[in-house]
């Protein structure tokens, strides 16, 4: 699914499981925005009524100009990746799907041409 976003500078697209209980999110910057911080990430298409944890994704080298909110936890450092350890494996929020969807995350900004990828979960 194609996600609408309010600044043409960053695109995004979502793989969402039938039961809503998995997703994959991409958000690509596509251009230099004309603020730094484009405001919050949505993730359209969870279940408002179930706990989800989010996760950022590393995949090879992380993003240039990358600059990680705080949400993202322990063991998520530029150069480390998410995942990986025992502290990757804690890394991300936890949080229902009403938030996700309505309020967001705050944006983690990177240089244009790079991608950011994070796995949503249901938990419990």
């Amino acid at each position: 699914m194609r996600l609408d976003f309010p600044d043409a500078s960053l695109t995004a697209t979502a793989v969402i499981a039938p039961d809503r209980s998995r997703a994959l999110y991409s958000f690509a910057s596509v251009d230099r925005a004309d603020v730094v911080l484009l405001g919050r990430l949505r993730f359209p298409g969870l279940d408002p009524d179930r706990r989800y944890r989010v996760r950022p994704l590393m995949v090879g080298t992380p993003p240039s100009g990358l600059f990680p909110p705080p949400w993202w936890g322990v063991g998520t450092a530029v150069g480390q990746r998410s995942g990986g350890g025992p502290e990757g494996a804690h890394a991300g929020v936890e949080l229902p799907g009403r938030i996700l969807t309505e309020v967001g995350l705050a944006h983690a900004p990177v240089d244009p041409d790079q991608v950011v990828l994070f796995a949503v979960d249901a938990v419990g």
